[in-house]
């Protein structure tokens, strides 16, 4: 079953991130053998980076052996709703700051899948547990 990777590591690879760059890149070759998949909500939140050119983004996929086609499903709507509920409870408790939406979208269409590849697993620890995350 394929991994997930997320919009940072992506956006490493593509640009060659002085901090993060190889270290990713080695991390997405390592793991193409399994399959690779980026989330719909990857595509639009990183297609500013790409000019916002769509195509642009799914041709850097296609060449890094990352599928951009997966379409998203009920689970994933499920699953992201359980990690949006989860951070509502904890932020109004006061025990978590700010959190994108796309992560818990993200992290949701992640769940359907063995796991995903981001340098911000605490992005996604919190709210989705049982998600298998690799950082590079």
């Amino acid at each position: 079953m394929s991994l997930v990777v997320d919009s940072c590591v992506i956006l490493d690879v593509a640009f060659d991130d002085p901090t993060f760059g190889q270290r990713s890149a080695a991390c997405v070759e390592a793991h193409l053998g399994e399959g690779l998949v980026a989330c719909p909500v990857t595509l639009i939140e990183i297609v500013p980076e790409f000019g916002g050119n769509l195509e642009a983004v799914r041709r850097f996929l296609r060449q890094c052996g990352i599928e951009s086609h997966q379409p998203w499903c009920e689970q994933d709507t499920e699953q992201s709703a359980r990690g949006w509920v989860t951070y509502v409870r904890l932020k109004r408790s006061g025990r978590c700051g700010k959190r994108p939406l796309a992560d818990l979208l993200i992290g949701g269409f992640a769940c359907r899948f063995r796991g995903i590849i981001t340098r911000n697993g605490d992005r996604f620890r919190p709210y989705f547990p049982e998600l298998a995350v690799i950082e590079p």
